[in-house]
């Protein structure tokens, strides 16, 4: 997202996450193993991007209402074989939440029609971060401020990350806002954990000055629009 530019999350936010094992013993541990590990792979409806141009694809469909990432899964698994048997350790995220109870199920089955092979889950599925939409509201503060094109609405949950405040939410309504920090111009490519990562210092100013007027009374802005930016 570009420096200056914010995304509210109303109702969506970032998925939660499950998390299995699977051991398998026996003369066909390896073969049952590759067989599940497949199985398990085809859950996931979603890749990582590999380009700019897919980020880029991904925040379009994050901005589309009822698009491709309304409901989505994302596996990460591990198989690893040795002459005693076979271990599938994998990790899910999924949105809706219910998804987790569907997909459990299948596999409880599918590791169940197997006589060597045992299925446990890291406790309950880590719960997903939805953000309020009232308080998400603030969108139209931040519009009046930034200007319309400035603020935009993302109707699906981003699907390769959690948020611990999951936890803070269930308890006090919360919300989150996404900042933009790209800057292609002077080389800044804002998209975190990436190995050239780097943000415009500048959202700094348009943060702090931006959650500011939001923590006080709409009719006592605490700034005009031409203060918004260094």
């Amino acid at each position: 997202m570009p420096v200056g530019t914010f995304a509210v999350m109303p109702s969506t936010g970032l998925p939660g996450q499950d998390q299995l094992r699977i051991e398998l013993s026996g003369a066909s541990a390896n073969d049952d193993g590759q067989q599940l590990a497949d199985l398990i792979n085809e859950f996931s409806t979603i890749r990582c991007p590999q380009s700019l141009g897919e980020f880029r694809q991904l925040f379009k469909d994050l901005q589309t209402p009822a698009g491709p990432l309304a409901r989505f899964v994302f596996v990460q698994s591990q198989l690893t074989t040795t002459d005693e048997g076979a271990e599938i350790r994998a990790w899910l995220r999924a949105w809706p939440d219910s998804r987790y109870a569907e997909i459990r199920n299948e596999l409880r089955s599918a590791v169940d029609s197997l006589p060597d092979a045992r299925i446990t889950f890291a406790g309950e599925p880590f719960p997903a971060m939805v953000c309020s939409p009232e308080l998400s509201a603030a969108a139209a503060h931040l519009r009046g401020v930034l200007g319309a094109h400035a603020v935009t609405v993302q109707h699906a949950a981003f699907p390769f990350n959690g948020e611990d405040f999951a936890l803070f939410v269930q308890r006090v309504p919360g919300a989150m806002f996404i900042l933009g920090v790209a800057n292609p111009d002077a080389g800044h490519n804002g998209i975190p954990h990436s190995p050239d990562f780097a943000a415009d210092e500048h959202a700094i100013g348009v943060g702090v000055r931006s959650m500011a007027g939001v923590s006080v009374k709409p009719n006592q802005p605490p700034f005009v629009n031409s203060n918004i930016c260094p």
